[in-house]
């Protein structure tokens, strides 16, 4: 967000995928996160194409989630919403 991307939150549900598209000329799809345990454990997997049908359905398919999203700012990462138990109860889930 620093370098003026923009981060949306689902608001209708679990959203597990992650998706990039770049400049309407590319876009990355899939659902590993950027971490040791979703590259070498977890069967997940990403898919980066130029394909301009595939873009095109991909980025439709994104501005559709989006109108269910909000949009998130630094400020809003800044503020603490998830009561005490929550995050304990994370943590805790974490461990395992």
């Amino acid at each position: 967000m620093k370098a003026e991307g923009e981060v949306f939150q689902y608001e209708k549900g679990f959203y597990h995928g992650k998706v990039c598209i770049f400049d309407e000329k590319r876009a990355h799809l899939g659902t590993s996160n950027f971490d040791r345990r979703s590259f070498f454990l977890n069967s997940e997997i990403n898919c980066l194409t130029s394909d301009p049908s595939l873009v095109k359905t991909i980025t439709t398919q994104f501005n559709e989630d989006a109108k269910a999203s909000r949009a998130l700012t630094l400020n809003l990462l800044h503020e603490d919403p998830q009561p005490f138990k929550r995050k304990v109860a994370s943590w805790m889930a974490g461990l395992l």
